[in-house]
């Protein structure tokens, strides 16, 4: 007997997180202050959102899963894109690629000792599901 496919759709985007592991996790507010340059380490990228989230983890379990989000036909979109088709190339046949938009990106900061911070564009996410 196979299993039912599960689908997930809704929002996707790019993670970018700062390795912010350097910094002295003490000097918070003297160290994020206007005008400041903060040297950080390399950046992670990964995918977030609920399609994301929880479709690859469904997908992890075994469980055949289909992913429906909207994504751009930028650099971003690339980059969702292909972290979702590393998993399996499948999970990407639905994904839906406006011109028109910007993929969804948010930028996490996360620096020792002090609980993270999202920056976030919802891009394409706005105008999902219409094409």
């Amino acid at each position: 007997m196979s299993l039912p496919t599960a689908v997930v759709a809704g929002h996707i985007c790019l993670d970018l997180i700062p390795d912010m592991g350097a910094l002295e996790a003490d000097r918070f507010h003297e160290t994020f202050q206007p005008g400041h340059l903060i040297e950080v380490g390399s950046a992670t990228m990964g995918t977030g959102g609920a399609v994301s989230n929880t479709g690859l983890a469904l997908h992890r379990l075994g469980i055949p899963t289909r992913l429906i989000g909207k994504i751009g036909a930028d650099p971003f979109g690339q980059i969702v894109r292909s972290l979702v088709e590393s998993y399996d190339p499948r999970l990407a046949d639905e994904m839906v690629v406006d011109p028109l938009a910007s993929t969804s990106y948010t930028v996490i900061v996360s620096p020792p000792g002090v609980d993270r911070l999202f920056l976030h564009s919802p891009g394409a996410n706005y105008s999902f599901p219409g094409k």
